[in-house]
């Protein structure tokens, strides 16, 4: 399904797009319904204690299917269950998802990069969100379940947890396998799609190729700042591995509080790799780098 550097790849996944949004915008669908009385769950749990947080802000993430994969089906829910939560609570209790995912894009951050709760919870506290909705679609040949996670940002609490059976046609169903018409680098074999250890092996093995490993990454250096605090965690990047096993280009999906992504992001260009193959031959790709920083 990815990795095929052709134009024509490309302008199949638009057209998939386009029919998808189409079939989608049916204002008299079934399962607006459920996702409905799903919202309105939601803002019962957010309303009700009223002590979640002194001002609230909700953000909601793309869905991602089963295998942790981005589709479009999940992203038209979470923008819909959003819209949703918006006429319940007002616009200003809830993160525009649209706005978010594009800002996300345009800094070279995979929106399924979110799946990975402590880059969630970096970015949403940049958005201002205090929630967030977590959720995943579980789909067969014949129905197609939506369970989601409201997750209190400042201390990870999950608050609730609740599951929906979608009413959907067939060709809707389908959706769930479609992946979403979001651009990258034609250049690059394998984007940044996914975050779990399963399912980037998954994507590896459906294109074919091999994962970069690790030949000289040396652990990186506290900065003072951080030292001084005790910090203890890990920063994330969204890294670019070219062909000779080097970190062309760097992202950070998730930063701290105390310059060490910062420091760490220059320090990359140091690393060497081996890189991704496929066909024996090394391709460049997008591998997502956790660093993690202890006191000893």
């Amino acid at each position: 399904m990815l990795g095929f550097n052709s134009h024509m790849f490309f302008l199949r996944v638009f057209v998939s797009f386009v029919l998808a949004t189409s079939t989608l915008g049916q204002s008299t669908a079934p399962h607006e319904s459920e996702l409905s009385t799903l919202a309105d769950r939601l803002a019962h749990e957010i309303e009700l204690p009223r002590k979640h947080a002194p001002s609230l802000k909700i953000l909601v993430l793309d869905f991602p299917n089963q295998r942790g994969m981005a589709n479009v089906l999940g992203e038209h829910m979470s923008e819909r269950l959003s819209d949703l939560l918006t006429e319940r609570l007002g616009p200003e209790q809830v993160v525009a998802q649209k706005q978010f995912r594009a800002d996300l894009l345009s800094a070279g951050i995979s929106p399924f990069d979110m799946q990975n709760h402590d880059v969630a919870f970096w970015n949403a506290k940049k958005t201002g969100a205090n929630l967030i909705v977590f959720g995943q679609l579980h789909s067969s040949a014949t129905e197609t379940t939506l369970t989601v996670q409201l997750v209190r940002v400042p201390d990870k609490t999950e608050l609730s947890t609740a599951s929906t059976d979608l009413t959907l046609t067939e060709e809707t169903r389908s959706l769930v396998d479609k992946f979403p018409a979001w651009q990258f680098d034609p250049a690059v074999l394998v984007p940044c799609l996914v975050s779990t250890r399963d399912a980037v092996a998954d994507l590896y093995k459906t294109v074919g190729a091999s994962q970069p490993k690790c030949i000289h990454c040396p652990q990186m250096p506290y900065t003072d700042k951080a030292r001084k605090a005790r910090y203890q965690g890990a920063v994330k990047f969204d890294a670019i591995i070219d062909e000779q096993g080097r970190v062309s280009a760097a992202t950070v999906v998730q930063g701290d509080d105390y310059g060490l992504a910062t420091h760490a992001k220059s320090a990359l260009k140091d690393w060497r790799l081996e890189p991704a193959a496929k066909d024996g031959k090394p391709v460049r790709v997008c591998s997502q780098i956790e660093i993690t920083f202890r006191l000893y």
